[in-house]
């Protein structure tokens, strides 16, 4: 005799198994968010430290501003029901793109020392000091290359998290599929 389901029950291993995929395919843009994070943080931090001492604190300003539709972005991906995300990701590639162009000069600045007090006025113009932070700025250009790189392994769907979400697609479907058949 078979055990009839408590519909109670059965509703919420719908929505635990919704939420479990919309978090699986919400954790393809980790990498992506918390290097973002990282960037914002860090042109908060550097237009703080500027802001009054000349007029180069605008910036690390612009470059918070411009981070708000990424970020605004990044959260909106919570709620993306879909794998398809050719609309998706529009501001933050030219968000990591920006940024990518201003460490290129800020690397150029920073190694050539020309503008350096300007931009960095909270920092001793001096050998180590500038090495210091073209080696933060290298660092920054080669994270911006990945996130970039990352970004267009997505919309070509060559990510590793695809293929794991497709995965867990066909076997959350083949469950379904066994459940139905059980009833």
């Amino acid at each position: 005799m078979a055990k009839t389901p408590n519909p109670d029950r059965m509703e919420r291993l719908k929505r635990r198994q919704a939420l479990g995929r919309q978090s699986f395919r919400y954790t393809r843009f980790l990498p992506l968010r918390y290097i973002l994070a990282i960037f914002c943080f860090s042109n908060v931090y550097w237009f703080a430290m500027l802001f009054g001492n000349t007029l180069a604190w605008l910036l690390p300003g612009a470059l918070v501003i411009l981070g708000f539709p990424a970020v605004y972005e990044q959260i909106k991906l919570l709620h993306v029901g879909t794998l398809d995300i050719t609309n998706e990701l529009k501001y933050t590639k030219m968000y990591f793109t920006l940024q990518l162009l201003v460490n290129s000069v800020l690397l150029a600045v920073t190694l050539t020392g020309l503008g350096f007090s300007t931009l960095y006025a909270f920092l001793v113009d001096d050998v180590t000091p500038r090495m210091l932070a073209a080696g933060i700025v290298t660092l920054g250009i080669l994270l911006l290359l990945f996130c970039l790189r990352r970004i267009s392994k997505i919309f070509t769907n060559t990510d590793k998290h695809y293929r794991n979400i497709v995965e867990m697609e066909k076997i959350t479907a083949k469950n379904n599929m066994a459940t139905k058949a059980e009833n």
